[in-house]
């Protein structure tokens, strides 16, 4: 998607998943795979939509600026994490997230599979988006806000919300260490009609 050998069109299908942008494992479609969905949003605009399709093209200047470091923090399990800056059609917030197995969480790692981690995102109105986290993949960074909700848009790739604070779950915290890393990043939005805020 970065070389000179990308396709000039690239074609978004939306499956009728509930919530829109939640994948087959459950988990945010953004963030199973961040960086090569940040380079799809970095180097194709929206040119047309019709129903279930988006059509996407290569674009002579980029839609969004390269990821940006503005802070770090620790936080614990099940607790509320405000959002540092507001995610707006302006901005996107992410957070590279790194959470430590511990002996136990190795060993049934190797024996078993892990029991399953989630994100649950607060929005302005306090309701609450809950996904499934792949902990691989979170180390590459997590879209935090605005949280994607829709493609219903004809003038917008996406439609979104500004997330006021998240936290982390999962059944078996014991498997982990207490503490989490967190590393925030901003991009910059320099195409009018990649996200729309919600009311």
């Amino acid at each position: 998607m970065r070389s000179n050998r990308a396709p000039e069109y690239y074609i978004w299908y939306r499956a009728d998943n509930n919530p829109f942008f939640q994948s087959f494992r459950g988990g945010m479609l953004l963030n199973d795979d961040p960086k090569t969905v940040l380079d799809i949003l970095r180097n194709y605009s929206m040119i047309k939509r019709e129903k279930k399709f988006t059509l996407l093209k290569r674009s002579a200047s980029p839609s969004i600026s390269e990821p940006t470091r503005i802070g770090q923090s620790e936080i614990s399990w099940n607790s509320w994490t405000s959002v540092p800056i507001s995610g707006s059609n302006k901005s996107i917030v992410l957070a590279k997230i790194y959470i430590k197995k511990n002996i136990f969480g190795t060993i049934k790692r190797i024996l078993y599979k892990e029991e399953p981690i989630e994100i649950e995102y607060k929005d302005r109105k306090g309701n609450i988006h809950k996904f499934r986290l792949l902990p691989d993949n979170a180390v590459e960074g997590v879209w935090i806000s605005p949280l994607p909700l829709n493609v219903n848009e004809k003038d917008y790739f996406m439609s979104a919300v500004p997330i006021e604070s998240f936290r982390l779950t999962s059944q078996d915290q014991l498997l982990y260490s207490n503490k989490i890393k967190l590393v925030w990043e901003k991009i910059d939005v320099y195409n009018d009609r990649l996200i729309k805020l919600a009311d």
